[in-house]
């Protein structure tokens, strides 16, 4: 008897749960109709559920599979192509979530280092928490250096001048060494590159210097383009030029003297740290010396050299120029967007003032001092912030020296009249970043851009039209300073390309000097050194809009204002970029898990870059992350803060709860609150803020998401209701006075 003909439809066949689980959550997702990326784990959730209740036969037909697979396909055609799988990756903040779990596991662990950034050259504070060892050492290079302890198993360690061997992808090794046991530790290594900057001159004008904080040089120059080098330590920040060179130094307390011709060391005066700028009267009598650690100006005897009068500000100065005579100063402070006019008169130094609305970007005078020249990114006529989103109109002001009267204003930031390249079908913004000025013979100004990398020729009187000189600066990017010469010649820096460039009074280039190496050399010998090279001209250059990183985070600081940024309700306080390194997510609500993605704001709110340049976003991530931290004022002083009374902070700091949110070593645990939590009148209760760091939160006034704090003691007093900022009730009155000066001293 023959056996009965079995159909293909009846044969089944077992469908394994792996496939169910595949085949439930693409469908469950299509059907969905979600947007939003965690559709995926909800639909794969209720397909568990779904196999878990129903008994679902587990045999198919042919036909039953075929019709299933179809419909598989379906969801599976559905699924987000890669562009729109990104934009789901970042509408749910996932883009670089490695990165942020990275730093948060990164400090999880004890002993726990943090910085862990080395620049050569430059000073660090290191902290580490132990598990309550008794003596720690850090070992960077072959320096060692022994870490102070604050209790609790926390050790800060002052690295003056780390001598780092680097090793390959920009990166040293150091040892932590806690009660005799090493612990490993790679750090970032950055090596120093010149960076000159702004330049002085002698009376003259036949000679001039540019220094280089980064690699403790002074260039001293003439029209011809001779050059001499000169090493004076300490990071050098401004000059003086006459028969002898003065430099001012950030990490000192002596203003260095050398001998221009020979560039021996002539002497020093003692004025105190953190030395800003200098200047010099036009009869050469007297000289000033902006002191940051003193928040004043030191006045000098020009000829004996003999120390003056101080006077004292009423915030951190900036910029300092002369005017007519040796009797008045004008001074500007990026900290209260202010110009000072101080006068002498037989009852003393007198002071007048003007609000600006933003800070001073740079100053310089007119030959004769009736006037200065300074440049802003905004300036408020009638006293009240400067409000639109994003609000940045770079100009040139002529102020009057006894008056402080405005008398001409040129706004720089205007669009292109001609394309910047055949081809090129979109505007673009010229005038972005006027960063230096220098006068000429006749008067009229040059003034370089460092977002436009121009260089522009005006008229005394700032009136249109301009000259934007047609000359080729692709060897000075970004230029930051800018000399006139005795003869009609002049020339340029680019700090981010370590050049000088110079030319004739025809505007004809002659020669560029490459004080560090030259981009294309860089980029062999040291590519990464060159990746943040490009970083630095990413963060400097102008969008299409006219606007800039450096616009707001002025030369990578705050420039200390509230920007309005896309909501007529929120004035944040700017932000330091400096020191961020390893402390994601950033920016005030913790919006970017990396540095890199930074990049979305300027590529898509201010409309793009106006040059073209490959890997932009990992460009600028190596530039951030290699900007270190503030260095304390003791530092610089060799004058380390008393340890029992640090000490007897850090206790009341705990004692008050500060570590919940501020947990060392890098004062912050990475996490991100509820602004509503923190803030009653919080315009938009749906935002979250992040937990920023409080290393260097001495020098970061002032405070709270807008800035509504000018100081840490208002902060934990009179906006600290109720215990938002640590039980500052907790403490007793000496207990509250120890933890203000451990807060200062981080």
């Amino acid at each position: 008897m023959s056996e009965p003909e079995t159909s293909l439809e009846s044969i089944r066949y077992r469908v394994p749960t792996t496939l169910w689980l595949l085949l439930g959550t693409a469908l469950l997702f299509t059907l969905s109709g979600s947007t939003s990326l965690w559709a995926l784990p909800t639909s794969f959730t209720a397909t568990v559920i779904l196999l878990t209740i129903f008994t679902i036969e587990r045999t198919w037909t042919r036909r039953q599979l075929t019709l299933m697979s179809l419909l598989m396909l379906v969801g599976f055609a559905s699924r987000p192509n890669p562009n729109q799988l990104d934009a789901l990756l970042e509408d749910e903040n996932l883009h670089g979530l490695y990165n942020r779990l990275s730093d948060r596991i990164a400090l999880g662990g004890s002993p726990t280092l943090f910085g862990r950034t080395v620049v050569e050259g430059h000073p660090h504070v290191f902290y580490a928490t132990t598990e309550n060892a008794e003596a720690a050492s850090l070992q960077i290079g072959e320096s060692e250096t022994l870490g102070t302890s604050l209790g609790r198993g926390l050790f800060r360690f002052a690295v003056q001048n780390p001598q780092a061997h680097p090793e390959g992808f920009g990166r040293t090794q150091a040892n932590l060494k806690v009660d005799g046991i090493t612990h490993p530790q790679t750090l970032r290594f950055h090596p120093a590159l010149a960076h000159p900057r702004w330049f002085c001159s002698n009376p003259s004008q036949t000679q001039s210097a540019a220094l280089s904080e980064e690699t403790d040089e002074a260039f001293i120059i003439i029209e011809d383009a001779e050059l001499t080098t000169i090493g004076v330590g300490n990071a050098p920040t401004d000059c003086v030029l006459g028969a002898q060179l003065f430099v001012s130094h950030r990490y000192s307390t002596h203003l260095g003297i050398y001998d221009p011709s020979t560039g021996k060391a002539a002497g020093h005066i003692d004025v105190g740290s953190s030395q800003v700028r200098l200047a010099r009267s036009i009869d050469g009598t007297l000289a000033a010396a902006l002191v940051g650690s003193r928040d004043g100006i030191q006045l000098i005897n020009g000829t004996t050299h003999a120390l003056g009068e101080f006077i004292a500000l009423p915030s951190p100065p900036d910029w300092i120029a002369f005017g007519p005579t040796s009797g008045t100063l004008l001074v500007s402070s990026r900290h209260n967007q202010r110009l000072y006019r101080l006068y002498k008169t037989p009852e003393g130094w007198q002071r007048e003032e003007r609000y600006l609305g933003r800070p001073v970007v740079t100053m310089t005078r007119s030959q004769s001092g009736t006037h200065i020249y300074i440049a802003l990114t905004g300036l408020s006529e009638d006293g009240k912030p400067l409000t639109g989103n994003h609000f940045i109109q770079d100009q040139i002001l002529a102020i009057d020296t006894t008056t402080l009267d405005i008398t001409s204003k040129l706004i720089t930031t205007r669009r292109a009249t001609r394309p910047l390249y055949e081809g090129d079908y979109l505007k673009w913004t010229q005038g972005v970043s006027p960063m230096g000025i220098s006068v000429l013979n006749d008067e009229r100004l040059l003034l370089v851009f460092a977002g436009s990398t121009e260089v522009w020729r005006v008229r005394a009187d700032l009136s249109d039209p301009v000259d934007v000189l047609d000359i080729n600066l692709d060897a000075s990017p970004a230029p930051h300073g800018v000399v006139a010469f005795a003869g009609g010649g002049w020339a340029i820096s680019s700090p981010l390309e370590g050049s000088l460039s110079f030319f004739d009074k025809t505007d004809t280039h002659i020669k560029t000097l490459n004080l560090a190496p030259a981009s294309g050399v860089l980029s062999k010998t040291q590519p990464l050194a060159h990746q943040r090279r490009l970083g630095e001209q990413t963060f400097y250059e102008a969008t299409r809009s006219g606007r800039s990183c450096q616009s707001c985070h002025t030369h990578a600081d705050s420039d200390y204002t509230q920007h309005n940024i896309g909501d007529a309700d929120l004035m944040p306080a700017i932000l330091s970029a400096r020191g961020v390194a390893h402390t994601s997510p950033y920016l005030r609500g913790g919006d970017y898990n990396q540095a890199a993605h930074l990049i979305e704001v300027t590529e898509g709110t201010f409309g793009g870059y106006i040059f073209e340049q490959h890997h932009r976003a990992e460009a600028l991530e190596d530039y951030v992350m290699s900007l270190p931290g503030s260095v304390p004022s003791w530092l610089v002083n060799s004058a380390p803060p008393a340890a029992e009374r640090v000490r007897a902070g850090y206790q009341a700091f705990n004692k008050a709860r500060c570590t919940l949110c501020h947990t060392p070593p890098a004062f912050t645990n990475l996490s991100q609150h509820p602004a509503a939590s923190l803030f009653d009148d919080f315009p938009n209760p749906t935002r979250t803020l992040d937990t920023p760091s409080l290393l260097g939160i001495s020098m970061s006034a002032p405070y709270l998401y807008d800035g509504r704090a000018e100081t840490i003691e208002d902060v934990l007093d009179e906006h600290n209701q109720p215990k938002r900022h640590g039980d500052i009730g907790a403490l007793s009155k000496s207990e509250r006075q120890d933890l203000l000066y451990f807060l200062e001293t981080l």
